[in-house]
């Protein structure tokens, strides 16, 4: 960048002041370089490369025959929707469209944005400070620290909303009339998260245990034997003297895998010492 200077001035750039003498004539300029020049933007193509899909399925995923619910069809009341406001008023389902249209306005209003409810789908996650909290107040009590994993969490999380789906190539059915609703929550609907949180939540309440409104993945029930989880989406870390009947009080809501002693947890890898816990994150 070039600058001008008249005489008698002072320019600071980068911390560096620049005095230009008065004995000059006071109609001549001077010349400045800029101090610092900007490195030179390299542009880099690579070449593409392919993405491989691995075909093999985990069979812990798949619920047997005798534990699936029946398909639940109902009729398609939106086969043949409207593609503008009048259309919708001279339809035979004037009335319906209007209730409709009137619930999305006031929802709009409500929430001063045209689209989707996101504060709805948020769904808490464990605080990594919480877990290392935990993990002090485990070695200053002499806790064990064992871990659990929920098999397929969201796949077996019972939706409030009644969500519909179009039926899918392959299945024998009226796709024009006939639709899919859901039972349990699906990867990938925004409401996954935050169901398989609460239903989570509301069994552990049930077994006692209270929540920090601050920290709410933090779990814990007082008592001869206190117990604190720490839950992060589908992983727990549980701290408790005695472990073994808790564990099994908490396996039987869920499709819980018992994976004993924590060795790692949230990409840090755990060391079990005589006198607390070593963690790192070498791998």
């Amino acid at each position: 960048m070039e600058k001008y200077l008249q005489n008698n001035t002072n320019v600071n750039e980068n911390n560096l002041n620049i005095d230009v003498s008065s004995s000059e004539d006071e109609n001549e300029l001077f010349f400045i370089d800029t101090l610092e020049q900007k490195p030179q933007r390299i542009r880099v193509i690579v070449p593409r490369h392919p993405t491989l899909i691995s075909s093999e399925i985990n069979c812990e995923n798949i619920l047997p025959l005798s534990e699936r619910q029946p398909r639940a069809n109902i009729t398609n009341q939106t086969c043949s929707t409207p593609k503008s406001f009048n259309e919708a008023m001279s339809s035979s389902n004037e009335e319906d469209w209007n209730t409709e249209i009137k619930k999305e306005l006031m929802n709009m209003e409500r929430l001063n944005i045209s689209g989707l409810d996101y504060q709805r789908t948020f769904a808490p996650t464990g605080r990594l400070s919480s877990l290392h909290t935990l993990i002090s107040f485990a070695t200053i009590h002499k806790y064990e620290f064992h871990q659990m994993d929920v098999q397929s969490a969201f796949l077996n999380t019972p939706l409030q909303e009644e969500i519909c789906l179009e039926i899918p190539q392959g299945i024998l059915a009226n796709k024009e009339t006939q639709l899919f609703q859901l039972n349990k929550a699906l990867y990938g609907i925004k409401q996954a998260s935050l169901a398989w949180y609460k239903h989570l939540t509301k069994w552990l309440i049930t077994l006692g245990f209270q929540y920090s409104i601050n920290y709410p993945c933090v779990f814990w029930r007082k008592g001869k034997s206190p117990i604190w989880i720490y839950v992060h989406v589908d992983d727990l870390a549980i701290f408790e003297s005695n472990l073994e009947n808790r564990k099994q009080e908490i396996k039987k809501d869920s499709y819980m895998k018992d994976l004993g002693k924590a060795h790692l947890l949230l990409g840090i890898k755990i060391n079990h010492l005589s006198d607390g816990f070593s963690l790192n994150q070498e791998h």
